[in-house]
């Protein structure tokens, strides 16, 4: 491991997008009229196509991306993209999130980038639960010997009117934690990785947990 590091900052929603992750929709909180910006970065175990399995199959996310309800793979825009709708129970003080998201892989010299963006008319939003308005995230992938190194960079706006010095401190406190959790996972043996019946990579439309 390299080291976790994250920053945060809150700019007004109508500024540039920047960029924001997988996870996809990390469980952070933004005010209704800022948006969270975060980095971070960490060393893993395996190769860049390893950590990516981890970062597109269902059930992999499940194991180390917390609070996951529903995750579902919907369809495939173009052979380098993945819609992706996915749901967290959030824990107080913030309601349950979802989203629906566009994921595109690309290969920039020997690193895999993932680039996430929330799209929306695709699936209806349900009862009690707050769609995320804005969501960009990037996720590049790069080989250092038998390991990856992650760097993650996220914008987003959960929406709601949780206060914002609350969803700063969440946002750093739990990118950290997902990254660790990331790590983790990826030190496991291969076969304790994402072993469950019926899960497809997220190549795979209907893919779900």
């Amino acid at each position: 491991m390299i080291g976790i590091r994250t920053t945060t900052r809150a700019r007004p929603i109508n500024s540039w997008l920047g960029w924001v992750t997988i996870a996809v929709m990390w469980p952070v909180m933004a005010a209704a009229q800022d948006s969270v910006e975060d980095q971070g970065q960490v060393r893993v175990s395996g190769t860049p196509a390893d950590v990516q399995a981890a970062l597109q199959r269902p059930c992999a996310i499940r194991q180390w991306l917390g609070h996951v309800d529903a995750i579902r793979v919907l369809s495939h825009p173009a052979p380098n993209q993945t819609l992706v709708y996915m749901r967290q129970n959030l824990p107080w003080p913030w309601r349950a999130r979802d989203a629906v998201s566009r994921f595109t892989v690309s290969q920039h010299d020997h690193s895999i980038v993932i680039d996430q963006v929330n799209v929306d008319g695709v699936v209806l939003p349900e009862p009690g639960v707050v769609r995320i308005p804005r969501l960009h995230t990037r996720w590049q992938l790069a080989p250092a010997g038998n390991t990856t190194v992650v760097d993650y960079q996220q914008q987003i706006d959960l929406g709601g009117h949780v206060p914002q010095w609350i969803s700063q401190r969440g946002a750093t406190r739990l990118v950290a934690q997902s990254l660790d959790a990331l790590q983790d996972y990826m030190s496991r043996p291969s076969a304790d990785r994402c072993e469950v019946v019926g899960d497809n990579p997220a190549g795979s439309p209907g893919s779900a947990e």
